[in-house]
């Protein structure tokens, strides 16, 4: 049987080297300490399968590429990567001018203008939803939480305001401890000790 240890050591090292890491820079991108990447890139041990699926995911790549004698075959694939990344942000953009396309008929329609501050949250899920297949920084998941939850809170404030005629201001107390849940889960993804 063919030892594939050796095999995936020398592929992770050339695709942490094709994307221009350094061990510091994909272990703290992984949660795991620069020696492990080290450890993994030697072939002294091999993460765990979900590690594995979790590196192919980072890399876009699947698990036969990883486990592949063909380094060239890792190093060719990274123009499509780079197409894919603007497949997938060409494919937001559209869902996004779609979002306040709709937004846009429904204000001549009805020919209120509180649509468009729903717009905001929409966009706001729209761009969650969509940014789970790339990859986005921990900073641009915060901002957009934080659209998301100011924005609904906002709009359902506005919606009182014009069509109900109540003043609900307490509606806004709401988001101080969704604000605060969504920034200590940014804080616990940045401090979470490392694996090794």
């Amino acid at each position: 049987m063919k030892d594939i240890k050796p095999i995936i050591a020398k592929n992770l090292s050339a695709l942490r080297k094709r994307d221009g890491l350094t061990q510091a820079e994909l272990a703290e991108k992984l949660n795991y300490s620069d020696k492990a990447i080290s450890r993994w890139e030697r072939g002294d041990t091999l993460p765990d399968i979900n590690v594995l699926y979790q590196i192919c995911e980072f890399y876009g790549i699947d698990m036969n590429t990883l486990v592949s004698d063909d380094v060239e075959e890792i190093t060719e694939d990274r123009e499509m990567q780079k197409r894919n990344k603007i497949y997938k942000f060409c494919l937001l953009a559209m869902m996004l001018a779609v979002v306040w396309l709709i937004t846009t008929i429904l204000f001549l329609y009805s020919g209120k203008w509180v649509v468009f501050v729903w717009a905001v949250p929409v966009s706001s899920t729209v761009l969650m939803i969509i940014s789970r297949k790339l990859i986005v920084s921990n900073i641009v998941t915060l901002v957009n939480s934080s659209v998301f939850i100011w924005g609904l809170l906002t709009s359902a404030f506005l919606s009182f305001l014009v069509y109900g005629h109540i003043v609900v201001w307490a509606l806004f107390l709401i988001g101080l401890p969704l604000q605060f849940i969504v920034t200590m889960r940014f804080v616990l993804r940045r401090v979470k000790p490392s694996k090794e």
